[in-house]
Formats: structure tokens, sequence, C-alpha cells
């Protein structure tokens, strides 16, 4: 059996990679200035929220599974976080729970926005 074999990565348990899209904060801006709609979700803790962020719902990572499914209909997903290392996780639990959901990382997070950009 060669090295590439089915075989060969289920016996290494290797799961499948989940690719998570990305969206950069112009293109967001971008997409509301054109009314594009979408869901903007922060995952961060309430204090880090409180502190500054860029609308949208708070739904921190710890609170993902206690069954958010009223924010995902049809509409794709922005899902943020301070350096986009949680959102990246959230979206891969909320990918086997939504799979219709067209779900975006913002890329990089919030933290080098400059303040005018953020609430709070």
């Amino acid at each position: 059996m060669d090295s590439g074999s089915q075989g060969d990565r289920q016996s290494f348990g290797i799961a499948e990679l989940i690719t998570v899209r990305q969206i950069n904060f112009h293109k967001l801006a971008q997409w509301r200035r054109e009314g594009i709609k979408f869901v903007l979700i922060d995952v961060r803790e309430p204090a880090e929220h409180e502190a500054g962020n860029i609308g949208g719902h708070l739904v921190p990572l710890s609170d993902l599974k206690s069954g958010h499914h009223l924010l995902f209909d049809a509409q794709p997903a922005v899902i943020y976080c301070k350096r986009g290392i949680r959102s990246q996780i959230a979206i891969q639990r909320l990918k086997n729970q939504f799979p219709s959901v067209k779900f975006y990382n913002l890329e990089g997070g919030i933290i080098d926005l400059p303040p005018e950009e953020l609430l709070g």
C-alpha cells in the first residue's frame, strides 16, 4: 500500500480538514455599505465585547453549544474575535451543526482595527 492511500490515513487517525473562508475588515465594511445581509457574531467573552466590538451578536465560544440556532438561517455568517483564532474554532464547531450556512472568519480579528472602527 502506498503512503497516500486511504488505509494509511485511517490507521493514523487523520481527520478531514475543514476549510474556513476568510473575510477582511474592508470587505466586511463593503458588505455593510452594499446592504448585503449577513449575521455578525462576536465569540469573545462579555468583558472583551463591552471594551470594544464591531457590532453583531455576542455568543462567547464557551457558550456556543447552548443552541443559538435562531441566529443562523440562509444568510452568510461572519464570526470574529480578537485575533481570529477563537472564531476559526467556532466555525469548525458550527459547520457541523449548520452545514448549509456559509461561515466567514474575520481575518486577523479586531486587534489591529483603529479605535474609531470599534463600538463600546
